[in-house]
Protein backbone atom coordinates (compact mmCIF):
# COMPACT_ATOMS: atom_id res chain seq x y z
CA UNK A 1 0.00 0.00 0.00
CA UNK A 2 3.17 2.27 0.48
CA UNK A 3 4.67 1.86 -2.18
CA UNK A 4 1.02 2.90 -4.08
CA UNK A 5 0.63 5.56 -1.99
CA UNK A 6 4.13 6.74 -3.34
CA UNK A 7 4.04 6.13 -6.71
CA UNK A 8 0.73 8.37 -6.57
CA UNK A 9 1.70 10.80 -5.44
CA UNK A 10 5.22 10.70 -7.58
CA UNK A 11 2.95 10.71 -10.83
CA UNK A 12 0.86 13.65 -9.40
CA UNK A 13 4.17 15.94 -8.89
CA UNK A 14 5.38 14.96 -12.06
CA UNK A 15 2.12 15.61 -13.76
CA UNK A 16 1.42 19.16 -11.74
CA UNK A 17 4.72 19.77 -13.20
CA UNK A 18 4.25 19.03 -16.59
CA UNK A 19 0.56 21.06 -16.51
CA UNK A 20 2.70 23.83 -14.60
CA UNK A 21 5.59 24.50 -17.82
CA UNK A 22 2.73 23.81 -20.23
CA UNK A 23 0.89 26.96 -18.99
CA UNK A 24 3.49 28.99 -20.13
CA UNK A 25 3.80 27.77 -23.34
CA UNK A 26 0.07 28.35 -23.87
CA UNK A 27 0.92 31.89 -22.35
CA UNK A 28 3.12 32.92 -24.93
CA UNK A 29 1.02 31.61 -27.61
CA UNK A 30 -1.63 33.75 -26.28
CA UNK A 31 0.56 37.14 -26.72
CA UNK A 32 1.56 36.25 -30.06
CA UNK A 33 -2.24 35.07 -31.20
CA UNK A 34 -3.36 38.96 -29.29
CA UNK A 35 -0.81 41.13 -30.62
CA UNK A 36 -1.14 39.23 -34.60
CA UNK A 37 -4.76 40.52 -34.37
CA UNK A 38 -4.29 44.38 -34.63
CA UNK A 39 -2.59 46.95 -35.52
CA UNK A 40 -1.58 48.76 -32.45
CA UNK A 41 -1.01 52.28 -31.08
CA UNK A 42 1.34 53.53 -28.19
CA UNK A 43 -1.29 55.62 -26.20
CA UNK A 44 0.52 55.81 -23.00
CA UNK A 45 3.83 56.05 -21.54
CA UNK A 46 3.85 56.09 -17.66
CA UNK A 47 5.39 59.30 -15.90
CA UNK A 48 8.35 59.88 -14.98
CA UNK A 49 9.54 59.55 -19.07
CA UNK A 50 12.43 60.90 -21.12
CA UNK A 51 9.69 59.37 -24.29
CA UNK A 52 6.95 61.54 -23.75
CA UNK A 53 6.94 62.88 -26.68
CA UNK A 54 6.11 59.53 -28.61
CA UNK A 55 2.83 60.40 -27.38
CA UNK A 56 2.59 64.26 -26.72
CA UNK A 57 3.52 65.04 -30.64
CA UNK A 58 0.56 66.82 -32.32
CA UNK A 59 1.74 64.11 -35.06
CA UNK A 60 -0.97 61.01 -34.94
CA UNK A 61 -0.40 58.28 -32.47
CA UNK A 62 2.78 55.56 -33.48
CA UNK A 63 1.36 52.85 -34.90
CA UNK A 64 2.81 49.20 -34.27
CA UNK A 65 2.24 46.30 -36.60
CA UNK A 66 3.11 42.79 -35.32
CA UNK A 67 3.65 40.37 -38.53
CA UNK A 68 4.22 36.41 -38.16
CA UNK A 69 6.42 35.03 -37.45
CA UNK A 70 8.90 37.42 -35.63
CA UNK A 71 8.69 41.02 -37.60
CA UNK A 72 7.27 44.54 -36.08
CA UNK A 73 6.93 47.51 -38.06
CA UNK A 74 6.48 51.12 -36.92
CA UNK A 75 4.79 53.72 -38.84
CA UNK A 76 3.30 56.85 -38.54
CA UNK A 77 7.07 58.25 -38.56
CA UNK A 78 9.19 59.92 -40.84
CA UNK A 79 11.45 56.94 -41.24
CA UNK A 80 10.43 53.06 -41.84
CA UNK A 81 11.40 51.63 -38.82
CA UNK A 82 11.21 47.52 -38.30
CA UNK A 83 12.21 45.14 -35.67
CA UNK A 84 12.48 41.38 -35.15
CA UNK A 85 11.30 40.28 -31.56
CA UNK A 86 10.92 37.56 -29.83
CA UNK A 87 9.15 36.20 -26.69
CA UNK A 88 9.90 33.69 -23.69
CA UNK A 89 7.67 31.55 -21.16
CA UNK A 90 8.79 34.46 -18.42
CA UNK A 91 7.31 36.90 -20.28
CA UNK A 92 10.58 38.20 -21.59
CA UNK A 93 9.87 40.19 -25.54
CA UNK A 94 13.08 41.52 -26.84
CA UNK A 95 13.59 43.43 -29.88
CA UNK A 96 16.14 43.76 -32.58
CA UNK A 97 16.25 46.79 -35.03
CA UNK A 98 16.56 45.35 -38.75
CA UNK A 99 15.84 48.10 -40.45
CA UNK A 100 15.80 52.40 -40.23
CA UNK A 101 15.35 54.45 -43.19
CA UNK A 102 17.40 57.54 -43.32
CA UNK A 103 14.89 60.06 -45.05
CA UNK A 104 15.68 64.35 -43.94
CA UNK A 105 12.90 64.74 -41.57
CA UNK A 106 12.60 67.52 -39.41
CA UNK A 107 14.32 68.01 -36.14
CA UNK A 108 10.82 66.97 -34.28
CA UNK A 109 10.26 63.92 -36.26
CA UNK A 110 14.04 62.67 -35.93
CA UNK A 111 13.95 63.45 -32.15
CA UNK A 112 10.18 61.09 -31.45
CA UNK A 113 11.90 58.35 -33.60
CA UNK A 114 15.18 58.50 -31.58
CA UNK A 115 12.88 58.13 -28.25
CA UNK A 116 10.93 55.05 -30.28
CA UNK A 117 13.98 52.87 -30.83
CA UNK A 118 15.66 53.84 -26.95
CA UNK A 119 12.51 52.60 -25.76
CA UNK A 120 12.22 49.34 -27.76
CA UNK A 121 15.93 48.63 -27.13
CA UNK A 122 14.88 49.14 -23.44
CA UNK A 123 11.70 46.60 -23.25
CA UNK A 124 12.63 43.77 -20.67
CA UNK A 125 8.61 42.52 -20.19
CA UNK A 126 4.86 42.77 -20.87
CA UNK A 127 2.08 42.14 -19.77
CA UNK A 128 -1.73 41.46 -21.39
CA UNK A 129 -4.44 43.48 -19.78
CA UNK A 130 -8.20 42.66 -20.10
CA UNK A 131 -10.33 45.72 -19.92
CA UNK A 132 -13.09 46.54 -22.68
CA UNK A 133 -10.20 46.58 -25.11
CA UNK A 134 -7.20 44.73 -24.87
CA UNK A 135 -4.02 46.24 -23.96
CA UNK A 136 -0.15 45.04 -23.84
CA UNK A 137 1.74 46.92 -21.40
CA UNK A 138 6.13 46.70 -22.22
CA UNK A 139 7.89 47.50 -19.11
CA UNK A 140 10.98 49.47 -19.93
CA UNK A 141 14.51 48.98 -18.02
CA UNK A 142 14.14 52.13 -16.33
CA UNK A 143 10.88 51.39 -15.02
CA UNK A 144 8.31 53.02 -17.64
CA UNK A 145 5.06 51.35 -19.04
CA UNK A 146 4.56 51.70 -22.51
CA UNK A 147 0.97 51.04 -23.30
CA UNK A 148 0.28 49.56 -26.62
CA UNK A 149 -3.98 49.67 -27.68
Amino acid sequence: MKIFVSLFLICSLAFNAYAQAGKGVIKDRKLKDVIFSKDWEIVHISEPSSHRRIVESDAEFVRVKFARPDKMYITNTCNSISYKFSTSRDKVLNFKLIERTLAGCGFDSMQREDSILAGFNQVQTYKIVYTNNVEVVLRLANGEDWTLK
